[in-house]
């Protein structure tokens, strides 16, 4: 699939509309100022990654480090599109366990940060090989957790575990939570 400018913009719009979230861009939030701080004090990131690389979702706002559709960014348009997938994962998870659970657990927890981070990287992960025909190596997977204060016995451990058991998956058509809804929204 041949992803435009204008798809992938109007794939970010449509999908908050329908879905009601609102997309910010992360630098001019006070809010996204705070959690930096708090991110790093806690060591799960440090600015330079949570400013450039990281894409930050809180109860119905996606605070990003790029304009969708813009390829001024550091993130390409597939990666636009995947990211989109794994911070709607994260919408649901927090649907599903109540703002305040998914927040104290992200933060305190390293186990149930890396499980919410696991499954919704796999939304992503799913989302890339139906888009590439390809996959992406769990190892790469596995390894961005490090930017999220994980420690390297969950990440050699369940992570890698879990990106392996979904790349099989892959080869009979499964996507991931929210990346279902994310590829009805391209092609439908």
């Amino acid at each position: 699939m041949l992803l435009t400018q204008e798809l992938v913009s109007r794939l970010w719009a449509d999908m908050a509309a329908k879905d009601g979230f609102r997309v910010r861009r992360k630098r001019k939030s006070a809010l996204m100022h705070i959690y930096a701080a708090g991110l790093s004090t806690i060591g799960v990131c440090s600015g330079k990654t949570f400013w450039k690389h990281m894409v930050t979702t809180t109860a119905r706002t996606i605070y990003v480090p790029f304009t969708p559709g813009s390829m001024k960014s550091e993130f390409s348009l597939l990666e636009q599109v995947v990211v989109l997938a794994h911070e709607m994962q994260h919408m649901d998870q927090r649907r599903s366990m109540g703002v305040f659970w998914f927040g104290t657990g992200y933060a305190l927890s390293q186990k149930i940060r890396c499980r919410l981070e696991v499954d919704a990287y796999r939304a992503g992960q799913t989302l890339y090989a139906r888009l590439t025909h390809d996959r992406i190596a769990p190892v790469r997977l596995a390894d961005k957790l490090k930017h999220y204060g994980i420690e390297d016995d969950l990440i050699n451990g369940y992570a890698l575990k879990r990106f392996r058991a979904t790349n099989r998956k892959i080869d009979k058509g499964y996507l991931h939570g929210a990346a279902e809804d994310v590829w009805e929204a391209l092609v439908g």
